[in-house]
């Protein structure tokens, strides 16, 4: 939230890295990420593998589990 009130390198010198990565919402964010290479990899496995998948499948996958994922790749 406090990238919204203030500048990104005053937050930087006044917050340090290891107070960040502690952070509940910098974790979630680290997560999303994760999840969205996952997903692109997935894809693209799939289709090179199968061809143009139907949206209705694309969808189907984007809402599997990290633990899905791993099984599936």
């Amino acid at each position: 939230m406090a990238g919204l009130r203030f500048d990104k390198d005053w937050l930087a010198n006044f917050f340090r890295d290891e107070i960040m990565e502690e952070s509940v919402v910098y974790q979630d964010i680290i997560q999303k990420g994760r999840k969205q290479e996952a997903i692109v990899l997935i894809m693209g496995m799939l289709t090179r593998g199968f061809g143009t998948l139907e949206p209705d499948i694309m969808e189907r996958i984007r809402l599997l589990s990290t633990t899905q994922w791993e099984d599936l790749s």
